[in-house]
């Protein structure tokens, strides 16, 4: 697991590829660890050129939705529409709602 403090107002997406540098995975067996995730899977927020072509140049598999604009701009020119598997996605709204679980209860007297 790696992470990036910044301030409040600094939105995610900006620190995307300072996060996967200093990702490790460590292997079971001897030798280096990972540092190339799966797959990522993430919100609109993510779904810009920059972060797909980053991800692309690294071979990490993405699910990410695109958001209307760029996708209505792209099949105009007659250019495909980017892969998205909704039950991958559907995976990480399962991990989100179970990761606020124990905030939720946290809360109750």
């Amino acid at each position: 697991m790696a992470f990036v403090l910044t301030p409040g107002n600094v939105h995610d997406c900006t620190c995307l590829v300072e996060v996967f540098e200093a990702i490790r995975v460590p292997r079971r067996s001897p030798g280096r660890p990972r540092m190339r995730p799966g797959h990522l899977i993430a919100d609109k927020g993510y779904s810009s050129d920059k972060i797909r072509t980053y991800l692309h140049s690294r071979r990490i598999a993405r699910v990410i939705p695109e958001r209307v604009d760029p996708l209505a701009i792209r099949v105009r020119h007659g250019h495909r529409r980017c892969g998205f598997d909704r039950d991958i996605y559907r995976r990480r709204t399962l991990l989100q709602s179970a990761q606020t679980l124990p905030r939720c209860a946290s809360d109750e007297p």
